[in-house]
């Protein structure tokens, strides 16, 4: 009798837990869902239109000497999304991403563990430029978390294949003064990223070290002169610390500033 009440109290325990389990992955779904419509809201009301055209994609900046280039528009209305959070400081695109994300800088980063680009509570939080960092730094760290729907950050731990890093290479950065690119070099495991230097030399020696230590990478020419943005996020559950190893997966590109903006008059959707 006993051992019958004590399979049925573990077959109770089970049963419990794996309710547990399905409820807490019900609420994931549904932040993730959540997520996505805060996140297709945003750009439907960042995204500016001209008198003429949607601009949809990094202008064409190749124009003949001889011609001046017209004047550019910029992709993403940060007066508009200022009202909505005045945290909000970028916009990030790129292949590898399920869909554009605005990007949230504020002293508190660790505010947008937890928080939507809108302000709001989300397990899922929101892409973050890290509080010290702006496009001119030696070493910016952009924060995202390391979600099972590919969403966010979700993706970057495929960087880690070389053919998946040939094939998504590069992000494009907009802010409120012009729009970067970002070279995807090299994909390291790490929990620890330098972002200040004495000299050239000890951060060219830095930039070394990363390309010494690469899980993948690509034939990118950087040197001291150069900034580099490191994409942060976590490691797969299963590749996660044993005996306190390493477990930040940081995807790391060169910064190049395709343009910068001239303002003219434009006008939301």
């Amino acid at each position: 009798m006993k051992l019958q009440r004590k399979n049925k109290f573990l077959g109770l325990i089970g049963t419990g837990l794996l309710i547990a389990s399905l409820a807490t992955g019900g609420y994931v779904v549904f932040e993730e869902m959540q997520n996505k419509s805060t996140y297709e809201y945003l750009e439907q009301i960042a995204l500016v239109k001209t008198e003429e055209k949607d601009v949809t994609t990094v202008p064409n900046t190749e124009e003949p000497a001889e011609q001046a280039a017209e004047p550019v528009t910029p992709k993403y209305d940060f007066n508009k999304l200022k009202e909505i959070n005045p945290d909000i400081t970028g916009y990030l695109e790129g292949s590898s991403l399920s869909m554009p994300y605005p990007v949230v800088k504020t002293t508190d980063s660790t505010y947008y563990l937890s928080h939507n680009a809108d302000g709001k509570p989300s397990v899922l939080g929101s892409i973050c430029l890290d509080a010290n960092a702006d496009m001119n730094n030696q070493v910016s760290i952009i924060y995202g978390h390391n979600t099972t729907d590919g969403s966010m950050f979700g993706n970057l731990n495929e960087y880690k294949n070389k053919s998946y890093m040939d094939n998504n290479p590069t992000f494009t950065y907009y802010d409120e003064t012009g729009v970067y690119q970002f070279d995807v070099f090299a994909n390291i495991v790490d929990d620890n990223i330098s972002t200040s230097f004495s000299s050239s030399e000890e951060y060219n020696n830095y930039l070394n070290t990363i390309k010494a230590n690469s899980i993948a990478s690509r034939d990118i020419e950087v040197d001291s002169d150069d900034h580099i943005v490191v994409l942060y996020d976590c490691l797969e559950s299963w590749e996660k610390t044993v005996n306190n190893r390493a477990d930040r997966n940081l995807v790391v590109a060169k910064v190049t500033k395709v343009l910068d903006y001239e303002l003219t008059q434009t006008k939301t959707k």
